[in-house]
C-alpha cells in the first residue's frame, strides 16, 4: 500500500511522512485536503463536526421551529374562527330562596353574540322545573346595533388575515416566499386583533348600560348581590314564611368569543416569534 502526495500525486511508501519528490509533510498535507474535500466545519466547542451532521443538526432545528409555527397557527386560525359563533359578553342572575314551604330558585343570563343576544332562564321549585332560551338579533333602535356591527366586520377581517397567513405558512413551508411577506401579515392581523378588542371593551358596557339591565352600572366586568326579604315582594303572604328573604346575584362582564379573540392576538405573537426564527434559505 502506498501513500499518494495531494500535491504532487508522487508515490511514498506507506509509512513515509515526507513526500520523495517535493519534501512536503505527506500527514499534513493530506489533513488539510481532506478537511477541504469533507468540508470539515468547526462548531462551538472548537471540535471538527463533518458538514453532514452540521447540516443534519439545522434541518432538526428548522423543523422544530416550523412544527411549533404550524401547530400555534392551527389553534390560533381556530380560536379566531370560533369567535364568530360565540357569545362576546354576558349579563348573569341567580335569585334564591323563599323558605322551606315555597324554595325556589332561578337564574337567567343574556348571552350577546355578534349578531344577536340569547336570552334565557330556568326555574325550579319543589314541584318542577322550566327553562327557556331564545335568540333574537339586535333591533335596529338598539345601542348595541352599530357597536356590534363594527366588531363583526373587525372579526372578518381578522379571520380573512388568518387565512391569508396559514396559506403564507405553507408557501414558507415550502421555501416559496421570503418570510418578510408571512411578518407583514402577521402584523396586520396583530394591530387588527387588538382594534378589536379594544373597540369592544369601550363602547359595549357604555352602550348595554342604556338597555336598562337591573344595576348594571356600564363597568366591563362587575357584579352585584343583595337579600331582599320576602315581604317586600309577596306582600300578606309572608305570614307564612315571616324569616323567608330572597337573594339576588348579579355578574357581568366578557364571555368566551372576547376571550378567544384576545387568546388568539397572544398566540399570535408568539407565532410571530418562531416566523422570525425559521430559516427559509433554499
Amino acid at each position: 500500500m502506498t501513500k499518494i502526495c495531494p500535491r504532487c500525486n508522487e508515490k511514498n511508501d506507506d509509512f513515509a511522512v515526507i513526500c520523495i519528490n517535493c519534501g512536503e509533510r505527506i500527514e499534513l498535507v493530506t489533513q488539510q485536503n481532506s478537511a477541504l474535500n469533507n468540508s470539515i466545519v468547526k462548531d462551538n466547542k472548537d471540535r471538527y463536526v463533518p458538514p453532514e451532521i452540521a447540516l443534519s443538526k439545522h434541518s432538526i432545528e428548522f423543523d422544530k421551529n416550523m412544527l411549533i409555527l404550524i401547530i400555534l397557527w392551527i389553534v390560533v386560525l381556530l380560536l379566531v374562527i370560533s369567535t364568530l359563533f360565540l357569545p362576546w359578553y354576558s349579563y348573569n342572575a341567580n335569585v334564591s330562596g323563599g323558605g322551606v314551604y315555597l324554595g325556589t330558585a332561578s337564574s337567567g343570563s343574556n348571552e350577546y353574540y355578534l349578531t344577536g343576544v340569547k336570552h334565557g332562564w330556568s326555574y325550579s321549585d319543589l314541584t318542577n322545573d322550566a327553562s327557556s332560551y331564545t335568540i333574537v338579533e339586535y333591533p335596529n333602535n338598539s345601542e348595541l346595533k352599530q357597536p356590534m356591527n363594527i366588531v363583526f366586520y373587525l372579526t372578518i377581517i381578522c379571520v380573512i388575515l388568518a387565512v391569508v397567513i396559514t396559506f403564507l405558512i405553507f408557501l414558507l413551508f415550502l421555501k416559496k416566499i421570503k418570510k418578510t411577506l408571512v411578518v407583514i401579515f402577521f402584523l396586520l392581523l396583530i394591530i387588527t386583533s387588538i382594534i378589536t378588542l379594544a373597540y369592544f371593551t369601550v363602547t359595549f358596557p357604555g352602550a348595554l348600560g342604556k338597555e336598562n339591565l337591573p344595576k348594571y352600572d356600564s363597568n366591563f366586568i362587575g357584579s352585584f348581590s343583595d337579600s331582599v326579604s320576602f315581604s317586600d315582594i309577596y306582600g300578606q303572604y309572608a305570614q307564612y314564611v315571616p324569616q323567608a328573604s330572597i337573594d339576588i346575584n348579579l355578574s357581568w362582564g366578557p364571555s368566551y368569543g372576547w376571550v378567544l379573540l384576545l387568546t388568539s392576538f397572544v398566540l399570535s405573537i408568539i407565532s410571530l416569534i418562531f416566523v422570525i426564527r425559521v430559516d427559509n434559505k433554499k
